[in-house]
């Protein structure tokens, strides 16, 4: 992190821009990059491998539409709109945003200084040789150490609710559990059916009446998405995967099982 310049995320600063905005708030978003990238490694192989995936591929397609039509697409607005999903640690929210770049306008070459090319082509070549790094790790011992606590008598045969931030890693464990432990595994994530909420209830809320209850599943792998409003206290366990920037979000998750 201390190589990469972060260029692609503020364009408009006085760094880059022969007509700067909002320098600071550029500034502030490099910061929240940085800070991004940490969090999506911690959370997985899954997450932090895509995020630099697409980063390598946002970048590579920088550089080409900078060299053939001679413009950068970018917006001023949406950086308001990131620090309000900020606030309600959004993650896979905030990083769609950034790589789709909504609201955005085109700036001509000719508005930024060569330093802004130049940095944009280094993050690039750093960014490749982190991706070539990781690409041939398959493994990461925090799934390994969660397959063999889920093997031990204190989880075996009960409910257990396991919280993550990212859709990614919720995607990359409910495949590994299934292969490696057990099916009884579901999600719940942002992209999930809104059927698959009923199920959940069925089979997790010990208000069901019990002739309506339901015994499919004992592990349910969810984001913060499910962590408000919902009663999953047939399970007494929880545990989480990755831990959230506001401390509230462990009691909002608590809560799900704490009744």
């Amino acid at each position: 992190s201390k190589q990469l310049t972060f260029a692609r995320y503020m364009p408009l600063s006085e760094q880059y821009s022969k007509n700067p905005l909002n320098n600071q708030s550029q500034k502030n978003m490099v910061g929240f990059i940085k800070v991004l990238f940490m969090k999506r490694l911690e959370s997985g192989i899954a997450a932090f491998k895509k995020t630099i995936n697409t980063a390598v591929t946002i970048h590579q397609q920088i550089v080409k539409t900078l060299k053939e039509k001679k413009v950068f697409y970018t917006s001023k607005s949406y950086i308001k709109k990131i620090y309000e999903l900020m606030e309600n640690d959004d993650l896979d929210a905030i990083e769609e945003m950034i790589n789709e770049g909504k609201e955005i306008k085109a700036y001509a070459k000719s508005e930024f200084k060569p330093a802004f090319i130049r940095d944009i082509k280094h993050d690039l070549e750093l960014l490749k040789y982190v991706q070539d790094l990781w690409e041939d790790i398959i493994e990461y011992p925090k799934n390994e150490k969660l397959i063999e606590l889920l093997k031990t008598d204190e989880f075996k045969d009960k409910k257990v609710i396991l919280f993550t931030e990212f859709v990614d890693t919720a995607d990359f464990l409910e495949a590994k559990i299934k292969e490696e432990l057990t099916p009884r595994v579901m999600k719940y994530t942002g992209n999930s059916k809104k059927d698959l909420h009923e199920i959940i209830i069925k089979n997790f809320d010990a208000n069901v009446s019990d002739e309506k209850q339901e015994d499919d599943y004992d592990i349910l792998i969810a984001t913060d998405v499910l962590s408000h409003g919902v009663n999953l206290h047939r399970s007494n366990i929880i545990i989480n995967y990755d831990i959230p920037w506001n401390p509230t979000k462990i009691m909002q998750r608590v809560g799900r099982v704490e009744r």
